[in-house]
């Protein structure tokens, strides 16, 4: 009796594992596929290798391929598309319904420009920026615009928005290209000349003696954010050492300059491009010797900006001698001695300039009184004045002349 009781339970336990099953809950899911127009005609070597998708619904993240359909989470998402480090665009708000199909077709857009139309010589750069206004859609890219053009950009059909911009100038010129689906777009980004100049003339030419021109001469139109500490240079740092054109400074905290444009002692007159700044966005300056000219830049005009060529020669006799400069900064008969430049710090400090021989040559703008004092060494070796000229550089005129 006692195994017959033990075999019915071993069957009734038997039986009851026929009652289990497995629960396996089914996950919404759709598929997602997106296609790209033929962008051969706008880059036929544009790399598909570089370009990456996802779709993002909540948490849930699915990396998507261009012309494959791809299982998705069903629900309300974004789709985001990057190509390598030049470009990301999003489109939000795409419905995917569960186990259904939904297909996007992208556009695409090349654009180009005139990079002379952009380019300065000196002051802020502007970039151009590709964004987008549309609601649920973004953009963001940036070009150089000493480039002539810009990726194809392969994007969800959106306005694109190309903006010439920079921090300190703000927004200088917009140009909106709409896109549908499926376009391909190659558009001119057509910037109007926003630039203004500056017409550096020297009235004189080219400088007589060029012993040591380059050396006793520094001339550069800077961009700085604030003036320059009393006693300190308004030049750059170490001009000397830099070649002549477009070059960058340093932050500009202490009013040194951000960036510069610097003249050979040539004589040769030269037209600097610069955009305007914005209000409270610094200064351009025209600094010959350490005497500045301060300018405005107002788009599509042009400054002139006068500078003499002051040839000093031996005394009347063709002795040579030594001289000094002193220069009438506030236009007062009050002239003090000319400075230069003693060390090379950030920005550098000021000292009187040494006498210099006589045969050399330099360059002021037309903007105050010169003085120079002129001496001859005696018997004994004690330099001796001879004579002082003034020269009046407040106008233009014949700035040549014999001690």
């Amino acid at each position: 009796m006692f195994i017959t009781r033990v075999v019915m339970s071993l069957a009734i336990l038997s039986g009851a594992s026929a009652f289990a099953k497995d629960v396996v809950p089914n996950e919404k899911l759709g598929k997602l596929q997106v296609d790209a127009p033929d962008v051969s005609k706008l880059d036929p070597k544009f790399d598909l290798s570089s370009y990456g998708m996802t779709f993002k619904v909540e948490d849930k993240t699915t990396n998507l391929k261009l012309g494959k359909e791809s299982l998705v989470t069903a629900g309300e998402g974004c789709l985001t598309v990057q190509y390598s480090n030049y470009y990301q665009a999003s489109q939000c708000g795409i419905k995917i319904a569960d186990k259904k199909l939904t297909k996007i077709k992208l556009a695409a857009l090349k654009p180009s420009w005139d990079s002379q139309q952009v380019i300065v010589d000196v002051g802020p750069q502007p970039v151009i920026n590709f964004s987008t206004t549309d609601a649920q859609y973004t953009l963001s890219a940036q070009a150089d615009p000493k480039d002539t053009g810009f990726q194809v950009l392969l994007i969800p059909p959106m306005s694109v928005t190309m903006t010439l911009r920079h921090e300190n100038t703000g927004d200088l010129y917009q140009q909106v290209e709409s896109l549908s689906a499926g376009d391909t777009k190659g558009v001119t980004f057509k910037v109007p000349e926003l630039r203004g100049s500056l017409q550096l003339e020297f009235i004189d030419g080219a400088p007589a003696f060029t012993d040591d021109v380059e050396t006793n001469n520094s001339i550069s139109v800077v961009y700085r954010l604030k003036d320059v500490g009393a006693g300190y240079s308004n030049g750059p740092t170490d001009l000397y050492n830099k070649p002549a054109g477009r070059n960058e400074g340093s932050s500009g905290s202490y009013g040194e300059p951000v960036s510069f444009f610097k003249l050979n002692a040539t004589g040769e007159s030269k037209t600097i491009r610069a955009f305007p700044l914005a209000a409270g966005k610094g200064y351009y300056d025209l600094v010959v010797n350490e005497v500045v000219v301060r300018t405005t830049v107002t788009a599509k005009q042009s400054v002139r900006i006068p500078i003499a060529t002051m040839n000093i020669h031996n005394y009347s006799s063709n002795l040579p001698g030594t001289f000094k400069i002193f220069v009438d900064y506030t236009d007062q008969q009050n002239f003090e001695p000319y400075l230069v430049p003693k060390n090379y710090g950030t920005p550098a400090r000021l000292e009187e300039a040494k006498p210099f021989p006589t045969e050399r040559s330099f360059f002021f703008p037309i903007l105050h009184r010169l003085r120079f004092d002129f001496y001859i060494k005696d018997s004994l070796g004690k330099e001796t004045l001879q004579d002082q000229q003034e020269v009046d550089l407040s106008h233009e005129g014949n700035n040549l002349f014999k001690a």
